[in-house]
């Protein structure tokens, strides 16, 4: 089956949830073949659908970077490129972790995450969990900044500062983003 034709499926078996279909789309995800109910990364992460109308997300613990074959040009690429070619992002600190989710002109979702102002090897986006997915996908008109709460960082609990933005961000909003960030992405 086509992979509009598995979109379709999706969007007639989950007609109430229509951010699973951007969600698959702005995560560049593909559908296993001959099954419409099962959708994967590059990296090996699932996102499967029930008979029960469910979903979940089951993420390859045995990721080999060295055999991953990357269909993203930027999905290896600097944040500096990556702030250069997007259109929103979604910015969440918590202590000494930055995570930063960019929406790319080319409307694909990337994940960079920052540890001790260390910039850490772009991440995989389904690592990012549904539901912060969903609250991504649900911002991404905003305009100007606003602030956004009950993100969940990876590990699992919750992050106090996230901001919603359209890129690049307005002056109030570079005030309060750590200066590394700005500084890698070319604001400094």
């Amino acid at each position: 089956m086509s992979y509009i034709k598995n979109l379709v499926n999706i969007k007639i078996f989950l007609p109430d949830k229509k951010y699973i279909i951007d969600i698959i789309k702005y995560c560049q995800l593909k559908h296993t073949e001959n099954n419409w109910k099962i959708w994967h990364d590059v990296y090996g992460n699932k996102l499967i659908f029930d008979k029960n109308k469910n979903f979940s997300l089951k993420l390859n613990e045995k990721i080999n970077l060295q055999t991953v074959l990357f269909t993203d040009l930027y999905s290896k690429a600097h944040i500096k490129k990556i702030s250069s070619i997007s259109k929103f992002s979604l910015i969440s600190i918590k202590e000494n972790i930055y995570y930063i989710w960019f929406l790319g002109k080319d409307n694909v979702l990337r994940l960079c995450m920052y540890v001790n102002d260390i910039l850490i090897e772009n991440q995989p986006i389904l690592n990012s969990g549904m539901s912060n997915l969903k609250k991504i996908i649900s911002f991404l008109d905003v305009d100007g900044f606003v602030e956004v709460s009950s993100i969940v960082e990876p590990l699992g609990s919750e992050i106090m500062k996230s901001w919603a933005t359209q890129w690049p961000p307005s002056n109030d909003l570079l005030k309060m983003i750590p200066d590394i960030i700005k500084k890698d992405c070319n604001f400094v």
